[in-house]
């Protein structure tokens, strides 16, 4: 039987919000085109406690200017240096270091604990949407949902009891979870978190997102399963 700890949608989206806080960029700080961050992606993998950096490695991050931002984090040798920036590069082909790996989890270390785990879910994908703004955001428009989001609707927020006003609109076409709170299962050596999300992001749509890894390595394969889908949507 895998051991399974479940943790509190209070303790995750708190880590999310100080996540967001500190790969916050402050858009006078940038010019058009790319750029080294004037933000250390260092801060943000310090919000996560349970995880470390490997010896010998750093997080480095090039971004872009505009209304539509992007960013990228890139795991470098500590010693490397950062690129100078061809003024030329376009968005799509972003500068790096000479010895940076693809994979910024790759140098990802953690406590083994179940929360490391889920930590790492969070952080990958925060790492990911570094810099981005408008057009350049995905994962900022996705709420992870700790509890039935038609249940004891009286106690919910206004978003909620507004998105979720009339659950004879939305379509499911798997199961209802029987658990809503983020998981986290092991079972011999493979570990597996699992949470809910919402996003109205090109169509509403409640999903079940669920990385894998193996014990003691922070890189993991991920699989995405739409629930359910709303009556409504939005692009941006």
């Amino acid at each position: 039987m895998p051991a399974t700890e479940t943790f509190s949608i209070t303790k995750v989206n708190g880590l999310r919000r100080r996540a967001e806080k500190a790969r916050e960029i402050d858009s006078d700080d940038l010019v058009d085109g790319w750029q080294v961050s004037p933000v250390d992606p260092m801060e943000l993998l310090a919000v996560f406690k349970p995880l470390r950096i490997k010896v010998g490695f750093t997080l480095r991050a090039h971004v872009t200017g505009g209304a539509n931002a992007n960013g990228v984090v890139w795991p470098a040798a500590e010693d490397d240096s950062m690129p100078e920036v061809d003024p030329d590069t376009g968005l799509f082909d972003p500068p790096r270091p000479a010895d940076a790996i693809d994979n910024f989890m790759e140098v990802i270390h953690g406590d083994a604990s179940p929360w490391s785990y889920l930590c790492a879910s969070i952080f990958a994908r925060e790492a990911a949407e570094f810099g981005a703004r408008w057009h350049g955001c995905d994962w900022s428009t996705v709420q992870i949902l700790g509890v039935d989001p038609w249940a004891n609707r009286t106690r919910k927020t206004k978003w909620s009891r507004e998105v979720f006003a009339d659950p004879e609109a939305w379509k499911w076409e798997e199961p209802k979870p029987a658990v809503w709170e983020p998981t986290v299962s092991t079972v011999g050596d493979e570990v597996e978190v699992v949470f809910h999300s919402y996003s109205g992001l090109g169509g509403e749509a409640i999903s079940r997102c669920e990385d894998r890894f193996t014990t003691g390595s922070y890189v993991f394969q991920n699989r995405e399963v739409v629930l359910a889908v709303g009556p409504g949507g939005y692009v941006h």
